[in-house]
């Protein structure tokens, strides 16, 4: 019973981190000036 839910927990913790870290990825090459 415990395993399920902290597994889901988990799993969805770090699909919710990696979004948000792409996103700032992405968003801060956006946001940056063009390197020479």
């Amino acid at each position: 019973m415990w395993l399920p839910s902290s597994v889901w927990v988990v799993n969805y913790r770090n699909r919710t981190h990696y979004r948000l870290r792409m996103l700032l990825v992405a968003g801060g090459l956006l946001l940056l000036p063009p390197q020479p």
